[in-house]
Order: C-alpha cells, then structure tokens, then sequence
C-alpha cells in the first residue's frame, strides 16, 4: 500500500477530485480506503469502477473488501443504461488521457468529444480540473465536455463567446477573464479580433487580468500584428462586468 499520509477525503469530494480519491484507494490506512470508495459511490463515479475493481483484486482486509464490493454494486445499478461496459475504442481514448504527452492527451479528448460517448465524462472532469496541465490540453478537454452536454458550469461560457450577441460574447470573455481561466486563453484571444469594440477591449481586459504566460503571448502577438495606437485596458475595466 502507499505510505502517503492520510488524504482529506471530505475536502476531495467537495472538489469532485476524482483523480484523488482514486489515489486514496491505495492509502494504506483501511479506512481511508473505505472513505474513498464511499466518496465516489456519492459521486457517481461510473468511471472508476475499474480502480474499484483493481483495488478489490489487492485488497487483504475483509471488511474493507465487503465495503468495495457493495460500492461498485452500486455504482454499477445506479449507472445509465448502455453506459456500461465502456465501448472499446472510447476505452482506449481514456487510457490517452493518462498520458504523459500533452498531445496526445489533446488528440484522445477531441476524439472522445466526437464519438457522443458520455462514459468518458467524469475521465474528461478529472482532466479538465487538473491545473498541473498545460492550458490547451485543459481547453481540449473543456470542448470535449461541451460536445458531450455534460460541461461544469464555467466551461459553458466558451460557447458564450461564439453568440451572435456581442453582449453575451462580452460577458463571457469578463467572467472568464474575472475568474483566471488561464485554460481559456486561446479563446479569449479569439475575441481580440471581434468586430464589436466592446468585446475586443473586454477581451484585452480578460488577458491582462489573467496574466498567465499565454495571455501575454496572446496580446503581444496581437498588438505586434495590429500596430495601431489602441487604449490600454485597466484591470477594473467597466467591460469587465
């Protein structure tokens, strides 16, 4: 078993860390264990019923052995119909996104997102959430999620920014830029080329609020490309709603 100490099980369900929990199935305290398979059996986490089984596989305690059993008995009652098992191909796919190659990661999310196959939801989630990534795999992941209607809140805003209304593009690009979404610079700067001014300045705003390595890439790219004198946006910008 691991020697990692013991993981704050609560708090990584709060944040939906799936990716941690199915580490904590490991931790060599048993009832960390049990916690942890407790935890996703309230998630609803069809997708780690593989790391369920393994762990059951491996698992010496009896208790806690019963205690996996009936979680993955219930995870597999309480998931949709045809969801289980897991098509090939989309197996394959989600295997790809526990690379270690950033594109490949990119290559098996756009993949996924194609095939309408929503078994690789909760995969997508832990990639989405996982900020050691770089932002373009996170992106790729968030499209992903919105081609497969099951996107966390904030990654429905990326589909704000292509509205026909420039007030919903706007409002998109502030919240995004109003909460560092640092995986959603490609997209903001998008928007620096939009033919509504509003929009364009708000989305200067966002990148400079942002402030990420990619951000400054993306407005000095653009200002080099459009060399034309242009007001330089406040971080409390009023577009910035």
């Amino acid at each position: 078993m691991s020697v990692n100490p013991r993981p704050n099980i609560w708090q990584l369900q709060a944040q939906r860390d799936f990716s941690g929990l199915i580490d904590a199935l490991q931790n060599e305290d048993r009832e960390t264990r049990k916690h942890a398979a407790s935890a996703l059996r309230v998630l609803g986490a069809v997708e780690a019923l593989p790391a369920l089984r393994r762990q059951l596989n491996r698992e010496t305690d009896e208790a806690t052995r019963k205690h996996l059993q009936a979680m993955i008995d219930h995870l597999r009652q309480e998931a949709p119909e045809g969801q289980l098992p897991m098509p090939s191909r989309t197996r394959q796919l989600v295997a790809q996104l526990q690379s270690g190659d950033p594109a490949v990661i990119v290559n098996a999310a756009r993949d996924l997102g194609q095939l309408k196959d929503k078994t690789a939801v909760e995969t997508l989630v832990v990639v989405f959430h996982n900020q050691q990534l770089p932002g373009h795999v996170r992106l790729a992941a968030a499209e992903a999620l919105i081609e497969l209607d099951s996107a966390p809140a904030v990654v429905t805003l990326l589909a704000a920014l292509n509205s026909e209304s420039w007030q919903i593009r706007r409002n998109g690009v502030a919240v995004l830029g109003q909460l560092h979404a640092d995986w959603a610079v490609v997209r903001i700067a998008e928007r620096l080329g939009d033919d509504n001014e509003f929009v364009h300045r708000t989305a200067r705003a966002a990148l400079k609020r942002i402030g990420s390595k990619d951000a400054r890439l993306a407005l000095e790219a653009y200002l080099h490309a459009d060399p034309r004198p242009q007001q330089d946006p406040r971080p409390d910008d009023p577009d910035l709603l």
